[in-house]
Order: structure tokens, then C-alpha cells, then sequence
């Protein structure tokens, strides 16, 4: 895979397994300002190398002020 976006997250994975003989933990942090197709370029970039859990964050309005 010539990405980027593919090695940086494929070498973080290895890097933290092999420092912290962990799995890396993913989330994606996105609101209703993004794009689609750019989430899911995200989402593929996952599940090509078998990441099919992460997170996904979601900013949410603030609550009124009183």
C-alpha cells in the first residue's frame, strides 16, 4: 500500500505493540462538518489492515446556558 496515511497508522500499531506490547487503540474524531467520503478513505484505510473496532467521536452542541 503506497499511503501515507496506511504507514503511519501500520507503523504506529507496531511501534506501540512492540514498546508497550499493546494493540493501538483507534478513534476517529469527526462532526457534521466532514465530509463522508473522507471518513470512509478513513474507514478503508482500517479495514485494510483488519482494524474493524475504533471509535468514533462526535462533538456534540454544549448545552444552553442558564
Amino acid at each position: 500500500e503506497n499511503n501515507e496515511f496506511f504507514n503511519w497508522i501500520y507503523t504506529s500499531r507496531q511501534d506501540e505493540k512492540a514498546l508497550h506490547d499493546k494493540d493501538l487503540k483507534v478513534s476517529i474524531k469527526a462532526d457534521r462538518s466532514e465530509e463522508y467520503p473522507m471518513i470512509n478513505k478513513v474507514i478503508t484505510v482500517l479495514e485494510k489492515q483488519k482494524i474493524f473496532k475504533f471509535d468514533l467521536i462526535t462533538a456534540l452542541p454544549s448545552a444552553p446556558k442558564k
